[in-house]
């Protein structure tokens, strides 16, 4: 099956709503899908698509950081919408920060492979 992830470097972004805000996620992969960075800030948008804005115009700033810095490295690089049903793994991370009470970068081994699951969407229930 093709990967739905151009070659090079991947990030993807997604938020989590509650009562009192949001958890914007953002996840970078390579293109062999090897996780990268994970990071997970607070935001204070309770409306959904006011959360996504956030995510699309990059406040997680140290994931932006980094992104940025490698993608100084490549020769071509662009910014694709791709939809979630290809990849849920941003939006189980927000998901299950927001479980957990997570914040910040956050290493990948500490979070259950079904979380990672980019083909699954993650329910708390399931653990």
């Amino acid at each position: 099956m093709d990967s739905p992830h151009p070659p090079g470097l991947a990030r993807t972004l997604d938020v989590a709503i509650s009562a009192t805000g949001c958890l914007l996620s953002a996840v970078i992969r390579d293109d062999s899908g090897t996780i990268l960075s994970i990071t997970v800030k607070k935001g204070m948008a309770t409306l959904p698509k006011l959360a996504e804005a956030h995510a699309v115009c990059q406040n997680l700033q140290e994931a932006k950081s980094r992104f940025l810095h490698c993608c100084d490295k490549l020769n071509d690089w662009g910014i694709v919408h791709i939809s979630r049903k290809c990849i849920y793994m941003a939006h189980n991370i927000a998901k299950w920060a927001t479980n957990s009470s997570v914040v910040g970068c956050i290493n990948p081994e500490a979070v259950d492979g079904s979380v990672l699951d980019d083909l699954t969407e993650w329910d708390p229930g399931d653990r």
